[in-house]
């Protein structure tokens, strides 16, 4: 791939305009080459990122803006399709399923894996048992640093957190209720407060004890209002307040997000920078390539959301008798829980520099990386 980038950005330079540029195939290359280096998108870092989680040069770490840049657009998108404008044959589907020993499913979306096809009680059972992996990534991270490393004071709240999204998750996909949905966004965005509450801790001290009190009554206030307030009316119209809170969710949810991977991403390089300067090692793995590589986890697991919703009908007939791939299940759960993983011990790695200590990495059956304590920097 980046030697067909290198080859066709050297066609589009010479050339004066895009415009002039006969081929439609080679305009749109050449297009693309230009929006990558005029504009330093961060498109360039995608296309070699994952040669760049195997390089040797340690330090190399994606830029905060590049990230902004890029993650925002995904996650515009996939706020898009959650909230302001939801594909009608996903709600379609919800509305039109098969009923089950739960009632009839009345969640804001049905995914696209086919309903009660292995067991009766179980709406989309692959939905339903990868969503344990939200559980599973807590219990290895404990099992890994357990009695080795001092967690953060977030940590706790995160990884219960976690396990919550795991449980509210599973309890959605296999009943496809309202309620069970909410189970499992509500974990969610209490997951992503707890983080940047430690981010802010960490890297805004001035602002004092204010986020966690801010974010607390922001969490609260919507729960109380999803959770004790009707859906719809009695019309069938859906209720004003319930559906504003729910759109401040989904802000709130992907703002928060954002900011999550534009501070670790200053924060590798700020890690990897002090660690040099103390000539400490950092072992298995640093902690730019760390981010490389749960960014490209977390990019690939967006891309298969994405996927999943707008390619439901093309996923179901897939050419040579191919079998349906299961995005949402495989790729988004399995990924971003691996990714959760990663940037968890990302930011505890931070905090541990921070109370000036040095750990190191070690890695777990070559997939999983965790910190052993060394002592104290002189």
């Amino acid at each position: 791939v980046a030697s067909r980038v290198s080859r066709v950005s050297r066609v589009a330079s010479r050339v004066e305009s895009v415009d002039s540029i006969h081929s439609s195939r080679d305009r749109h290359a050449a297009l693309l080459i230009h929006i990558m280096y005029r504009y330093h998108t961060p498109c360039s870092y995608i296309v070699t990122m994952a040669s760049q989680t195997s390089s040797s040069d340690e330090t190399v770490s994606i830029s905060p803006t590049s990230v902004v840049g890029f993650l925002g657009c995904l996650l515009t998108v996939t706020t898009t399709l959650y909230y302001f404008a939801t594909p009608s044959d996903l709600k379609d589907r919800s509305s039109a399923s098969r009923s089950g020993p739960y009632g009839p499913p009345n969640a804001e979306f049905d995914w696209c894996e086919p309903n009660y096809t292995v067991h009766p009680h179980v709406a989309e059972p692959v939905n339903t048992l990868s969503s344990l992996l939200y559980v599973l990534v807590p219990v290895l991270f404990l099992k890994l640093h357990g009695g080795t490393i001092d967690l953060p004071q977030e940590a706790p709240f995160c990884l219960g957190s976690m396990v919550a999204i795991g449980i509210g998750s599973s309890l959605f996909h296999a009943t496809l209720r309202y309620t069970m949905q909410l189970a499992d966004e509500l974990p969610m965005l209490a997951l992503v407060f707890g983080a940047v509450c430690g981010l802010l801790r960490s890297t805004r001290p001035g602002l004092g004890p204010w986020p966690p009190w801010i974010l607390s009554a922001l969490f609260v206030g919507l729960c109380g209002v999803l959770l004790c307030t009707d859906r719809f009316d009695e019309d069938g119209t859906e209720m004003a307040v319930h559906a504003a809170c729910r759109g401040i969710l989904s802000c709130s949810f992907s703002a928060s997000f954002l900011y999550i991977f534009y501070a670790a991403a200053k924060l590798a390089g700020d890690d990897a920078a002090m660690l040099e300067r103390r000539r400490a090692p950092f072992g298995r793995i640093s902690p730019p390539a760390l981010y490389r590589r749960q960014f490209l986890v977390f990019v690939i697991s967006i891309i298969g959301w994405i996927a999943d919703i707008l390619c439901c009908d093309a996923l179901h007939d897939l050419p040579f008798g191919l079998p349906f791939p299961q995005l949402h299940g495989l790729v988004w759960h399995g990924g971003s829980a691996l990714g959760l993983y990663y940037i968890l011990v990302l930011l505890v790695w931070h905090q541990r520099l921070v109370d000036g200590f040095v750990p190191r990495t070690e890695m777990w059956c070559g997939l999983l990386p965790y910190l052993v304590e060394t002592g104290k920097m002189q």
